[in-house]
């Protein structure tokens, strides 16, 4: 009797890891957000500040990398507006009725406005334009 229930419990145990599983997947990879990871230009810049956020989403409700982004520049602190050398993942979780994800968001924060100061404005410009920007108002759908 005892062999019969550790096979039934090691059978229910294989069906669980079978439908359970996870995936993680990059979303955009360095990056607002500049996806450029040579930023010769900004390593000598003072006021920059490592960040990682997660945002949590189960059964996908509210799943918006704008606030995952938001997030992200909340926990660097006021002032903060642009991800430099960022990473967003997508961690996706599925059980039998439970699904959910994570958004994390590591990167750089830089504060724009101070940025612009120390380089000058239209060195800061120029440099802006050399860099393939994700800015948060092209993260909104298109209504």
């Amino acid at each position: 009797m005892k062999k019969i229930v550790f096979i039934v419990l090691g059978i229910a145990l294989i069906v669980l890891a079978v439908i359970t599983w996870g995936k993680s997947v990059s979303i955009v990879d360095n990056g607002v957000i500049i996806t450029n990871k040579s930023n010769n230009v900004v390593a000598s810049y003072q006021g920059k500040k490592e960040v990682t956020s997660d945002s949590y989403h189960p059964y996908l409700i509210g799943t918006n990398i704008e606030d995952a982004i938001s997030l992200a520049l909340e926990n660097a602190g006021p002032g903060y507006d642009m991800l430099i050398d960022a990473t967003l993942k997508v961690n996706y979780y599925y059980m039998i009725i439970y699904f959910s994800n994570y958004i994390t968001v590591e990167g750089t924060a830089v504060n724009s406005a101070e940025l612009k100061a120390e380089m000058g404005e239209q060195e800061y410009y120029k440099w802006l334009s050399s860099k393939d920007i994700l800015q948060r108002n092209n993260l909104k759908k298109n209504e």
